[in-house]
Order: structure tokens, then C-alpha cells, then sequence
């Protein structure tokens, strides 16, 4: 389960497998697509308070990039990263099952959020 939804079965895998964990307070690019298929980057610092989503209506993204529901996790990823940036700009919610645009930046956060550090940078 990742921020309270439940995930598919297979879903934790869809990731590339490597986790790839980021010190707080660095910048990293995120990355993500929306519906319309345009590719959107823009400079994130892990760690920022971004509050609630772009609509100011919900959402915790009190630690970007941090992988689990608000300030909860463990470690940062860029692929939690993209997801929270992605969630955020968009409004998603509903994880794998979203539909704004986000189940695929989800989807390879799932292994992020499950797995260990296999490198540090």
C-alpha cells in the first residue's frame, strides 16, 4: 500500500529495479509526461515544501521527492521525485490508478518506494 492505496499486483516491480537515493536539500530535475503527451522537467530541491497540490485543495507535499505520503519515508529518489512533482502539478491522486496523468511516474516510484538503496549519489 502507498499513500493509502493499494497496490496491483506486480505493480512494485514495474520500476527499473535500482534505487538510486539523493540527500535532502539537492536539486534534481524531475521529470514527468502529462495526458497530452508534452514532457515536463523543472528543477525540484529534495526536501521542499511544496504544501498542497497546485489546485491548493489536497495532498501532503510537505518533502519532495521523498518516497511515501508526506514527510513518512525514508529516503529520496528521483523517481519519487517525478512522481511528487508530477501528483502535485496535476492534481492526481488515486496512485497506479490515477487518471490525470501520473500512474506511470507511480508506477516506477513503486520500486523506489520498496526497496533499498542499491546507490547513493
Amino acid at each position: 500500500m502507498v499513500d493509502g492505496v493499494p497496490i496491483a499486483e506486480g505493480l512494485a516491480a514495474a520500476g527499473n529495479g535500482s534505487v538510486i537515493c539523493h540527500t535532502k536539500g539537492a536539486t534534481k530535475t524531475a521529470v514527468y509526461d502529462n495526458l497530452a503527451g508534452a514532457t515536463i522537467s523543472k528543477g525540484v530541491v529534495l526536501g521542499a515544501n511544496w504544501g498542497r497540490n497546485a489546485a491548493g485543495t489536497s495532498g501532503d507535499y510537505s518533502c519532495m521527492g521523498l518516497c511515501g505520503g508526506g514527510c513518512s519515508g525514508t529516503k529520496y529518489t528521483k523517481d519519487c521525485l517525478n512522481h511528487d512533482t508530477c501528483s502535485h502539478d496535476l492534481n492526481s491522486s488515486g496512485g497506479g490508478r490515477d487518471t490525470r496523468g501520473c500512474a506511470d511516474e507511480y508506477a516506477a516510484a513503486s520500486d523506489d518506494m520498496f526497496g533499498g538503496c542499491t546507490s547513493r549519489q
